[in-house]
């Protein structure tokens, strides 16, 4: 396994790469690293079941405050922004609905 993170580091010019045996996985280790106890996520509302159930269920018990907006608008995603935001997350397409969220953090 290490090897052949290394190779997807060296082919990215990463410095270091993590593979993951599901998408769960890579979501959790990342969501989890990245936000502590008085943090705060924005989140799509139309995302995976698992990973909503993570957002919604780990992370608040874990006291962190989860805001799901409607992704497909930069606006909403910036009005939910707090000083303690730590994740904006969004999965793009949504399988569920089939839509996109096209906006980027630098455009309109």
């Amino acid at each position: 396994m290490r090897a052949f993170e290394r190779t997807i580091a060296d082919l990215e010019n990463a410095e270091d790469g993590a593979a993951f045996g599901s998408g769960m996985g890579t979501i959790s280790a990342t969501v989890l690293h990245l936000v502590s106890s008085g943090d705060h996520i924005v989140s799509g509302r139309t995302v995976y079941g698992c990973t909503h159930s993570l957002l919604k269920g780990l992370m608040r018990r874990m006291g962190v405050e989860v805001t799901f907006v409607d992704s497909r608008s930069i606006n909403k995603i910036r009005e939910a922004l707090q000083p303690n935001t730590r994740v904006i997350y969004s999965e793009t397409p949504r399988i569920q609905r089939w839509t996109w969220s096209t906006w980027t953090p630098w455009g309109n």
